[in-house]
């Protein structure tokens, strides 16, 4: 009888143990831990929330460093660097790559050196929050049908924020070649200046509340159907606000030390719904 007790004993030692081998891959919250890995990219294909527990450097060129092929996904980089091989070491390679997903969430750390975007996110539901992304060879931050808060893209070699059908709050683009371009979105409460060319890039969008300043070319470029409104543009080297096409909506603004005189601190080509400037630099709102 004590030795059927012995065998029994063990046998439930051995389960337990083989139970606790992955468990050793979660933390005590159930988040899935992602340490530097021996080859990329790390590939998450189980839906569940992720975490970095330390820094990771990829150093295969044309690599994603993340690459996230299952939906219902977070990601939290936890504080840490997400570092690529350097945007000149190749011609692909993203940060972190979800194509054609469904919720999507990529949190808090850094994504910097990689030879294409820092994070590209397309499908719905997605969301980039706390992400500081700089130094990429393309964008620093592709987002479809996303949310993108609190976030930051410099040194991008392309735009600093690139978003479609999106929601761009508190978010900074600075030293980029551009600043943000948005289409069929929302910008609000974000700064953009020192880019090389355009602040911000707008289409079929609203921009409210942003100070574009500084930058190489126009500071808002409102292409068509946009609401322009609340908005500071100064010291840019191309118009402060340029409505370049029709039925955009434009107040409340202020410009002034734009181009090279007065006249290039608001420019409209007549088709849209313009308020008059008054002193030169603000055009009333309603």
């Amino acid at each position: 009888m004590i030795k059927i007790k012995f065998k029994i004993q063990c046998v439930l030692l051995v389960l337990l143990f083989m139970v606790a081998i992955p468990l050793s891959a979660y933390g005590i919250d159930g988040q899935i831990k992602i340490a530097q890995p021996t080859s990329f990219p790390i590939v998450i294909d189980q839906p569940g929330s992720y975490v970095l527990t330390s820094n990771i450097t990829v150093s295969t060129s044309n690599v994603n460093g993340i690459e996230i092929k299952t939906y219902d996904v977070t990601l939290d980089l936890n504080g840490f660097a997400l570092i690529g091989p350097g945007k000149e070491s190749g011609t692909s390679g993203n940060g972190v790559h979800a194509k054609n997903k469904i919720n999507i969430a990529v949190t808090n750390g850094v994504v910097r050196d990689f030879a294409g975007d820092g994070v590209y996110l397309s499908g719905s539901n997605m969301e980039v929050k706390d992400i500081r992304t700089y130094n990429n060879g393309s964008r620093g931050i592709y987002a479809l049908n996303s949310i993108i808060t609190n976030c930051t893209a410099k040194y991008n070699d392309d735009y600093g924020i690139h978003a479609n059908y999106s929601t761009i709050i508190n978010c900074n683009a600075n030293d980029n070649s551009n600043g943000i371009i948005a289409s069929v979105s929302t910008i609000t409460n974000c700064t953009i200046y020192h880019n090389s060319d355009t602040g911000i890039n707008a289409s079929s969008s609203t921009v409210t509340n942003c100070t574009s300043n500084n930058n190489g070319g126009n500071g808002i470029k409102a292409s068509y159907r946009n609401r322009i409104e609340g908005n500071n543009m100064r010291n840019n080297g191309g118009y402060g606000l340029f409505l370049e096409d029709s039925h955009n909506y434009a107040v409340k603004n202020t410009a002034s030390d734009n181009g090279s005189s007065s006249a290039d601190n608001f420019v409209d080509n007549g088709l849209n719904n313009y308020m008059p400037i008054s002193g030169d630099n603000a055009n009333y709102g309603w």
